[in-house]
């Protein structure tokens, strides 16, 4: 996905959520990983400041109540939904740290899947 298409997928979102929410995926994509701390260390490099302020800023973005993961994965379908191609959904139900269990939606691009929601469940 573009940084065009991202900042489309969070234009409803405040400037500040998106600013981070950026930083932290471009951190990602050069990265390649998911891990809170080389994310943290890459924030830091690129803003200017201390890894324990880049690490509580990436902190606090994954415990912020006001950051509506549902208004995301709208504005998510729906760009990818503008493709020319049909929208294909695979849904992967996983075994997740007993007795949890993860329901997860993808919207396929290409040969990659592109999650768009997700829901942890109490194996009953």
């Amino acid at each position: 996905m573009s940084r065009e298409a991202l900042g489309k997928v969070l234009s409803p979102l405040r400037k500040s959520q998106r600013t981070i929410i950026m930083l932290v995926v471009e951190a990602m994509v050069a990265l390649r990983q998911a891990a809170s701390i080389p994310i943290a260390l890459a924030l830091a490099q690129r803003v200017g400041s201390q890894a324990d302020c880049a690490l509580t800023r990436v902190y606090r973005l994954l415990h912020n109540p006001r950051l509506d993961d549902l208004v995301i994965s709208r504005e998510m379908i729906r760009t990818l939904a503008r493709r020319s191609s049909p929208l294909l959904i695979a849904l992967d139900w996983t075994e997740w740290h007993p007795p949890l269990r993860m329901l997860l939606a993808s919207v396929v691009v290409g040969t990659r899947a592109v999650p768009v929601s997700a829901a942890a469940c109490w194996r009953q």
